[in-house]
């Protein structure tokens, strides 16, 4: 199979040159004009190398590395230049550090020279693992620090941010820098020979891995051979860390955009694979090592959205953005009541907690959301029978996406609870009068429709 090389090369005298080099070796050439056009060849060949010329696409060369090195840490880098950049690339060109941190095998100036090309072209580009040597112990509080699951350890041979190992309380070993290049070989293998489960990541840096699950999910998608359990466990741990994230820092911009993204893939895998039911059904079995109720919130809303005959698309992500904020409004509450379930509250308790949707409301005032999305939040503990609250709204008066989130919300919560399949709650909640009546009977249906179109497919 020939080698494909991608040139990103401005001046066509020395596109000409090196495009020659490369088909006098047999290898397939592509060429690139700007940033956009790396990005789509990357994804979709399987590239050798990119010769990245320093002028490139109106200076856009270290965004265009920044891109390589994360999402394709195996591609080789050979970074060019003219005569007038020689001052300012003939350091770099002998600190080989200094070229590791940007993703980049080698430097060559122009013109190109045959040799030179063919003979870093040749070079083994080590994406093995770069693990700092001095494992110094570190004094650090717990509660800096959130967890990956070595099992659900979802990167493209890149750490994204610091990692560490924890040997005891508030004692940490950084085992790899932000940037370093890693093989998951090498992470199986702490796993095997220092018996640990989990790695460890500042919270701070939580934000940039709900951005990284995001992407990584995206990419997940587009793969002609979906591996649904795979996304699924992606997706659980995006919105696991996503509402983690949100209960941190508070609501942001950057978080509104996560969750937009977030509506995007959750609509993609429902229409890569009708058989995603099925999957939860059986989620005890496959997120062995434990599942957050948001993501089953989430999952379960966006199933019914997509299962009910008036629903479309815009529908569905005001579903999903809503259930994924929809307990915003409990970060206003004091931290000993909303750690709790309401029966676990006293009556002053409860009264505070029954504020929260109001809160949540308040809080979603200032930002841009549209008003569907905050009235799913206003209203998601709102009943249909008029047992629900803030307000006591009966039946057609409550806002009809919120009725989604409340049966979803209440339903993973049971399940959750009493550690039963989404069918095996369905059996307990179905003859139950006293519940059933509680949530919208269309909701139920379209619940109910998902789970068996998800057995006929």
């Amino acid at each position: 199979m020939s080698q494909l090389v991608l040139i990103c090369e401005s001046n066509p005298e020395s596109l000409d040159s090196i495009r020659k080099i490369l088909k006098d070796e047999g290898r397939v050439v592509l060429k690139a004009s700007d940033k956009k056009e790396v990005k789509n060849f990357a994804e979709d060949n399987p590239l050798e190398a990119v010769i990245l010329d320093f002028q490139f696409a109106n200076n856009s060369v270290f965004e265009t590395l920044s891109y390589l090195k994360i999402e394709h840490p195996s591609t080789k880098i050979i970074m060019s230049y003219s005569a007038e950049y020689e001052n300012l690339l003939s350091d770099l060109k002998s600190d080989e550090e200094g070229m590791k941190s940007l993703g980049v095998l080698g430097i060559t100036k122009k013109p190109y020279n045959k040799e030179e090309i063919n003979s870093l072209l040749g070079q083994k580009f080590n994406v093995e693992s770069q693990a700092i040597s001095s494992q110094e112990e570190l004094s650090i509080l717990d509660k800096e620090f959130s967890t990956i699951k070595i099992n659900n350890f979802y990167f493209d041979n890149i750490a994204i941010f610091d990692l560490y190992l924890r040997i005891s309380e508030a004692k940490y070993i950084k085992v790899f820098h932000k940037g370093t290049i890693f093989s998951i070989d090498e992470i199986n293998r702490y796993k095997q020979e220092k018996g640990i489960d989990y790695l460890y990541f500042k919270t701070n840096d939580r934000k940039s891995y709900v951005s990284h699950l995001n992407d990584f999910l995206e990419k997940t998608l587009k793969k002609n051979n979906l591996n649904t359990i795979k996304a699924l466990k992606i997706t659980e741990g995006l919105i696991g860390n996503y509402v983690n994230e949100l209960y941190f820092q508070g609501i942001s911009e950057e978080l509104l955009d996560e969750a937009d993204k977030i509506c995007t893939n959750t609509y993609d895998l429902l229409r890569r694979d009708r058989k995603i039911a099925t999957y939860l059904d059986d989620f005890q079995n496959i997120f062995q090592e434990g599942i957050s109720r948001a993501f089953l919130t989430t999952v379960f809303s966006s199933l019914i959205a997509s299962n009910l005959e008036w629903a479309n698309r815009m529908t569905h992500d005001f579903v999903v953005k809503g259930a994924l904020l929809h307990d915003l409004g409990k970060l206003d509450l004091p931290e000993n009541i909303r750690t709790k379930n309401l029966n676990e509250l006293d009556p002053e308790e409860q009264a505070i907690f029954k504020t929260h949707p109001e809160k949540g409301l308040e809080i979603l005032s200032t930002c841009n959301v549209s008003q569907q999305v905050k009235q799913i939040v206003y209203q998601h503990h709102e009943l249909v029978n008029g047992e629900g609250y803030p307000n006591g709204l009966f039946g057609m008066r409550i806002f009809p996406l919120a009725k989604v989130v409340t049966f979803a919300s209440d339903f993973s919560k049971f399940i959750y609870q009493n550690k039963l399949s989404p069918l095996d709650g369905l059996k307990h909640f179905i003859p139950d009068r006293t519940i059933v009546c509680r949530y919208d009977s269309a909701c139920i249906k379209a619940f109910i429709k998902s789970f068996a179109r998800s057995k006929s497919n």
